[in-house]
């Protein structure tokens, strides 16, 4: 994403109404995220970035939904960091970046949100890939607050996923059942032998008249 500084000028649409219909209906089917990824110096689980942003992208498209960062504006110096901080989390190179995001419905309708502030910490001068993991995360988490999704062991997630699925059947076997039956159309009457049979004239055998009419 290009960094640029901009403070959008309008911050939605005239309306609103099928953006947030949808938006609720999105969040009312996102069960959660999985935590499949461990930091194993301080030993706790979290959702990687990536599975948040494959979950989340899910409940918004089925919903109409997209989301994404619109502007960048990087602030020098980050002012809230003292030196005991800026010592233990190597950021004193660090800079702050306000994003802004913007949220659209297939109707056309949109909404801005922001400003939302993340620190970035290249380590040894590697600040291309400190922007580009910024923005991952950034998105990640935007998406997360979006949805309102909590985080979950897998075991949970799991869980959760295989209620939705048996729900989603039971609900489709009830519509299935309470649809009107439509009526099968009457079985055509089966015409009796020789109906609709023209009979050969009397002494028509004589020039080639048919069995029936020469049996006769």
């Amino acid at each position: 994403m290009t960094k640029v500084s901009a403070i959008p000028s309008k911050l939605s649409s005239e309306s609103m109404v099928k953006l947030y219909a949808a938006l609720t209906r999105a969040q009312a089917k996102a069960i959660g995220i999985p935590k499949d990824a461990k930091n194993e110096h301080f030993n706790f689980q979290y959702p990687k970035s990536e599975t948040i942003i494959a979950e989340a992208k899910g409940y918004l498209s089925d919903e109409g939904l997209a989301a994404f960062p619109i502007s960048c504006e990087e602030i020098l110096p980050r002012p809230d960091y003292g030196e005991a901080e800026k010592k233990a989390f190597h950021v004193a190179r660090a800079t702050t970046c306000r994003y802004y995001f913007k949220v659209v419905h297939s109707s056309g309708e949109w909404e801005v949100h922001g400003p939302r502030d993340y620190p970035v910490t290249p380590e040894k001068g590697a600040l291309r890939a400190a922007w580009a993991a910024t923005d991952t995360l950034v998105l990640a988490y935007f998406f997360r607050d979006l949805l309102a999704m909590p985080k979950l062991s897998k075991e949970e997630f799991q869980a959760l996923e295989a209620q939705g699925a048996r729900e989603k059947e039971e609900a489709t076997k009830e519509a299935a059942r309470l649809e009107p039956k439509k009526a099968s159309p009457p079985a055509a009457a089966t015409p009796p032998a020789g109906a609709g049979r023209i009979k050969c004239a009397p002494g028509a055998f004589a020039v080639g008249a048919c069995a029936e009419c020469v049996a006769a």
